[in-house]
């Protein structure tokens, strides 16, 4: 996996970056020029998307790049290589389960930065160094003793 972004949208129409997770060794320039890429590409199917969760599908620079809208936040997970979409979309699944249960109201940008220490520990439960580690949302809730276990 190459990243993983929450954003929301401004009345302008530009994202801002609510929590953003880059597993590789860019800098933070080369990591914001790739997020400008990456919602150019993404942009240009925002209009398609009929319902919230409605997964869509953009290519930036060789990377796949999931994403989609749950409430006003915008979720993006980026990989290539052995993460297709299809696994991105898992991810993508599993970030929107995981919201879900984080944040009693749903996800929303407010929800994301009240919960922002929860949703970051639970992202990092979800994947590690790029490498995809959980899917399941109960057991990221689990491992991360964001949930306790009541047996």
């Amino acid at each position: 996996v190459h990243c993983i972004l929450i954003t929301t949208m401004n009345q302008n129409g530009e994202h801002r970056v609510l929590l953003n997770r880059h597993f590789d060794s860019s800098t933070r320039a080369d990591q914001a020029e790739w997020e400008s890429k990456m919602f150019d590409a993404a942009s240009q199917d925002f209009g398609m998307m009929r319902e919230d969760e409605e997964q869509m599908v953009a290519l930036a620079q060789g990377r796949l790049i999931v994403f989609t809208k749950v409430a006003d936040v915008f979720l993006f997970v980026a990989g290539s290589g052995a993460h297709d979409e299809l696994v991105l979309s898992e991810l993508l699944s599993s970030l929107v389960a995981v919201l879900r249960a984080l944040i009693p109201k749903g996800p929303t940008g407010s929800g994301v930065l009240d919960q922002y220490a929860k949703v970051s520990l639970g992202v990092d439960e979800m994947v590690n160094g790029g490498n995809i580690e959980l899917l399941d949302a109960q057991r990221v809730l689990l491992g991360s003793g964001l949930k306790w276990d009541k047996k």
